[in-house]
């Protein structure tokens, strides 16, 4: 398992433009050169298994709007230039297939002020999440809103309101503020991560946000969009399943109960039951139906009263869960109970392994991938009234999923822990500044071509087999161009930075590492 002990920092003096990112003002408007690194939402944790690649954000095209220079009014030669720039998008992780149906994700809205109004300029900021899609705000889940790269926490709603724009949802600003709007002074922005949950499986589905200018000119609604690939995940069978009886003795009542994690895939259940291992069917039971979006491990039991079948006494059974949803079938492990017999004994259970089929999953955003379904470990025998299958999985192959401001790897379940924000990097010479624990303070100027290591497990909060991290990264008094690449200690050096930066700037972005 790749570990995330410490970062390194590379700095450098000459730009150098992220591959793959559009080239434009608005992601040029970014950093500064005194460091600060902060963890701004939480982090992604592999539970078993090899790290792999981690989440990032797929983030759609710019939308700008258009303003005249205020200071070229006064001068008497006015002209055009940038008011305004927008994006949205959604974090995902194409590696692991998530996210995946009735998994919360986080989507985002970012605004940068670019011109020079003679207004000012302020934002009424809605958006509207793919289809099969609702907020998932709780405690756990909350929306996150940064002011220039740093969180807002105080000023950042918990509860959105219904929006303009049909189905939309309203991202308001504090009461006291003019219509509830946002300002937006030039060379400054604002990001919001939201929480939400999507029901069902896409390969194609769009986010749009809907930015209400106050500019004092044409006063437009940008209304930039993003592709959003929700994966459908493959479930999975546990090889563990308890078969309990009612006596020792027959005849006697029996109850078979297995795990299946859907997913999120909409599906029925059935038993198929043998009288040899990996032989023909012979009874089965089902459906039980499974609604979509339901994640987590349910129950599935079966008391094992058949329609066109009698069990008998002192007879070893067999048989498999059969998951069948409109992806695909996917089949369980085998297993085996043996029936008491009718002067009373011991039961005991044992179990073969059966493949499990793999449907095909849409890719999302452009992106592809696949991984595989964790094993799972056998349980020992009981005797008497209460028995345990013991079996062996098979890995089941799981194709590739998407999303940006933050989830996973190949072979591995993923969880993600948020976290609070915490700073933990300040180089700025500055008795007033701080970090969550006193460390990495006060390096000072950071010149071109240095790397800072930086411990990041065990601070904040952050577990210590974190595989990622989502962290936002500020430059700020910069002497000059350059540019920051953020990556794994004991790692190459990516090749492209993550914020490049220009004389005399202060500019965050937000960096999964």
């Amino acid at each position: 398992m790749l570990l995330i002990q410490c970062f390194g920092v590379l700095m450098s003096n000459s730009s150098q433009s992220s591959v793959g990112s559009p080239v434009s003002v608005l992601r040029r408007v970014l950093a500064g050169f005194a460091l600060l690194l902060t963890a701004v939402v939480g982090s992604v944790v592999a539970s078993s298994g090899t790290a792999g690649a981690a989440a990032s954000w797929y983030n759609g095209t710019n939308s700008y709007s258009t303003i005249t220079n205020c200071v070229s009014i006064i001068q008497g030669s006015p002209y055009q230039e940038l008011g305004a720039g927008a994006y949205v998008g959604s974090i995902g992780n194409a590696a692991t297939s998530e996210p995946y149906p009735g998994e919360v994700y986080y989507v985002h809205v970012v605004i940068y002020g670019l011109g020079n109004a003679c207004s000012g300029q302020r934002v009424r900021v809605e958006f509207t999440p793919p289809a099969n899609s609702t907020l998932a705000i709780s405690a756990a889940n909350k929306v996150y809103c940064f002011a220039d790269g740093v969180s807002d926490a105080g000023n950042c709603p918990q509860t959105l309101l219904a929006g303009a724009f049909g189905g939309s949802y309203w991202i308001p600003a504090p009461i006291d503020q003019p219509a509830r709007t946002w300002p937006l002074p030039q060379g400054h922005n604002w990001e919001f991560q939201i929480p939400i949950m999507t029901s069902v499986s896409t390969a194609s589905g769009t986010m749009r946000g809907y930015i209400a200018m106050a500019d004092g000119n044409s006063n437009p609604t940008l209304q930039p969009t993003s592709s959003v690939g929700v994966y459908a995940h493959a479930p999975v069978i546990s090889a563990q399943t308890t078969t309990t009886s009612s006596n020792a003795n027959w005849p006697t009542n029996l109850l078979t109960t297995t795990s299946l994690s859907p997913y999120g895939l909409a599906g029925g259940a059935y038993f198929d039951l043998r009288t040899t291992s990996n032989g023909p069917t012979v009874a089965t039971d089902g459906p039980q139906n499974v609604g979509a979006g339901v994640t987590g491990s349910i129950g599935i039991t079966e008391d094992w009263v058949l329609p066109s079948y009698t069990l008998q006494p002192n007879t070893t059974y067999y048989f498999v869960l059969r998951y069948v949803t409109g992806s695909g079938t996917f089949t369980g492990p085998q297993q085996s109970f043996k029936t008491p017999p009718i002067s009373g004994g011991t039961t005991t259970t044992a179990a073969a392994t059966t493949t499990t089929s793999m449907p095909a999953v849409p890719g999302g955003s452009g992106t592809s991938g696949s991984g595989s379904t964790p094993t799972t470990s056998s349980a020992p025998t009981n005797s008497s009234s209460t028995t345990t299958s013991a079996a062996a999985t098979t890995a089941t192959t799981a194709p590739p999923i998407v999303a940006s401001s933050p989830p996973p790897i190949t072979g591995v379940a993923a969880e993600y822990v948020p976290i609070l924000p915490a700073r933990l990097l300040d180089t700025r010479a500055d008795p007033a500044s701080s970090t969550i624990d006193g460390l990495a303070l006060g390096h000072g100027v950071v010149a071109g071509g240095d790397t800072i290591e930086l411990q990041v497990a065990n601070r904040a909060a952050i577990p210590p087999n974190a595989t990622a991290v989502v962290l936002n990264v500020t430059v700020t008094g910069a002497t000059g161009n350059g540019y920051v690449t953020v990556y794994p200690c004991g790692a190459d050096r990516p090749t492209t930075s993550n914020l490049n930066f220009s004389l005399g700037q202060t500019i965050p972005n937000a960096v999964i590492s």
